[in-house]
């Protein structure tokens, strides 16, 4: 079944996206700042009760409306899956937002490129690094691919499977937006913050990282994985550029997909290397190989998640008929 509201809510999210789905987004950021400025003392007590005050409360309601709704009426609960499901996630608006981006990169406005995508980041467009913005372009586009949509899809279906229905898919979404509503605050709160996130989304961005693996170039974006293992201490987003860039060839993140680009010896420097700007059609190139490799990823995650629920369901079964 829930595979089937996964399904059910992206074909919705196509036919008639969520014109609210923005606003529900700000919402929650809105509100767990209001949360943060009120209660936070700056004590790292403090920054845990916000955690659980504004994540980890809300994942408990809805699991425990879902298992009442289980009880007592299927199809209320069937609803509430769906029309959480329907509301979090984003792929009709991850592929509006890139569309725009590519569209406008691609015809050379580059200038509107970088609008849309300050629009997309929700930042002002003079508060975007320096730098290519086909780089940017990509980096975004590989982090909301997972952040928005695969993320959230393993949430709902791990948590699903547990019987707690869309509570996983919450958790996701509200820990995503507690680290990024201030990411210059400098109190002990987003670091706890950092550290719930890379706890929730440890498997994951590893599971997203191997679809990237398998999906694009495999022994680059292998090569990449362990080259960012060993040059920095990884987070998600590190590891997920690092892959995504090894697998296209595309640079992201601190490195290049390819160490023989660089003048230097590879695991062995923490100093971010200069490289040249690559022609507009090589970074047009670049941009379509990151597109491709996000939707094949998407597609194979989605294939092996049906796979797997289908099991998980034939286990079941077989143990109400013999067990």
């Amino acid at each position: 079944m829930s595979i089937f509201i996964v399904y059910l809510s992206l074909l919705l999210d196509q036919i008639k996206p969520a014109s609210h789905h923005v606003v529900i987004h700000r919402a929650l950021a809105a509100a767990i700042e209001a949360i943060e400025h009120r209660f936070n003392a700056g004590g790292e007590h403090h920054a845990r009760v916000i955690w659980c005050v504004t994540v980890l409360a809300p994942t408990v309601v809805v699991a425990l409306i879902h298992h009442l709704l289980s009880g007592s009426n299927s199809f209320l609960s069937f609803l509430l899956s769906l029309g959480i499901l329907y509301t979090l996630v984003g792929l009709r608006a991850y592929n509006q937002s890139l569309s725009q981006v590519l569209e406008s990169f691609e015809k050379g406005q580059e200038t509107e490129s970088r609008q849309h995508l300050s629009a997309w980041q929700k930042i002002d467009p003079a508060q975007l690094p320096r730098g290519s913005t086909c780089v940017q372009i990509n980096e975004q586009s590989v982090m909301a691919s997972h952040q928005q949509v695969l993320g959230v899809v393993f949430w709902f279906v791990f948590s699903s499977l547990l019987g707690w229905g869309a509570a996983g898919a919450v958790l996701y979404v509200l820990a995503w937006h507690h680290i990024h509503r201030l990411p210059t605050q400098a109190d002990a709160e987003p670091h706890i913050a950092q550290t719930y996130w890379e706890w929730i989304d440890y498997i994951p961005a590893r599971l997203t990282a191997i679809g990237y693996v398998v999906v694009g170039d495999f022994e680059e974006a292998l090569a990449a994985w362990r080259r960012a293992s060993s040059l920095w201490k990884l987070t998600s987003t590190d590891m997920l550029l690092a892959t995504a860039s090894g697998a296209t060839g595309a640079p992201m993140g601190h490195l290049p997909a390819n160490t023989q680009e660089l003048d230097i010896e590879p695991l062995t420097t923490h100093i971010t290397p200069t490289l040249s700007e690559p022609d507009e059609k090589t970074q047009i190139q670049q941009l379509r190989s990151v597109s491709a490799l996000i939707w094949r990823t998407m597609a194979l995650w989605l294939v092996l998640l049906t796979f797997v629920v289908i099991i998980a369901s034939l286990s079941s079964l077989t143990r109400a008929v013999f067990g």
